[in-house]
């Protein structure tokens, strides 16, 4: 099979939206959620709003299998897509899309605490990976490598020296550990994947 890089559009938001929902399960804390690969649609378009380096790979179909995205800490990204975004999940949150309402609020309110303890010392760093995804019926071809050594050249020729990311349980974490970078935060979350062990979210560093 054939792997090429390319631009985003919005053709490859569902892709997106079902890789992340294979590996992540946050949307399983939503009691009665009714469109869950919305929810993973709005966590994606926030992190690409947010996002100011983009890379993709898509197969010889134009299905979207790779993707690495990550922002600068120190430059506050503004845009009105944010309201938008905001105005739409507010909207789909009052007609009981997440499903009760009040549990909803209890659990984003519990993610935004426990990304806060897990990132605790990002404003040490220079920039963030926010999202960072192969799909599994491709892993095995060196994608997730790829992809990790034209952002690490992209750092070098912006002169960024200091990277950090923050991943679960659920994902192939031995990756960063493989790939050199550091372990510097351990927690546990009963939002993320694999709640049953001790420590199931984490905070990796890279020295570029």
């Amino acid at each position: 099979m054939k792997f090429k890089f390319v631009k985003y559009k919005s053709s490859y938001t569902l892709d997106a939206a079902k890789m992340m929902r294979k590996t992540w399960h946050y949307d399983k804390c939503f009691e009665g959620i009714k469109d869950n690969i919305y929810f993973y649609k709005i966590f994606f378009k926030y992190s690409m709003i947010a996002s100011d380096y983009h890379d993709l790979i898509v197969d010889e179909n134009d299905k979207l299998v790779g993707i690495l995205m990550a922002r600068s800490i120190n430059k506050k990204k503004l845009s009105l897509n944010y309201i938008g975004l905001g105005i739409n999940f507010i909207f789909r949150w009052l007609t009981g899309e997440f499903g009760k309402r009040i549990q909803a609020i209890k659990n984003i309110s519990i993610m935004v605490k426990d990304n806060e303890k897990i990132m605790k010392d990002v404003k040490k760093y220079d920039n963030e990976i926010t999202l960072f995804f192969v799909d599994e019926n491709t892993r095995g071809n060196g994608l997730g490598k790829k992809l990790m050594n034209r952002y690490i050249n992209y750092c070098k020729n912006q002169c960024i020296r200091n990277i950090i990311l923050m991943t679960d349980a659920g994902c192939n974490y031995g990756f960063y550990d493989h790939y050199g970078f550091k372990r510097i935060n351990a927690i546990h979350s009963d939002l993320f994947a694999k709640p049953e062990i001790e420590y199931n979210g984490f905070a990796y560093a890279y020295k570029v």
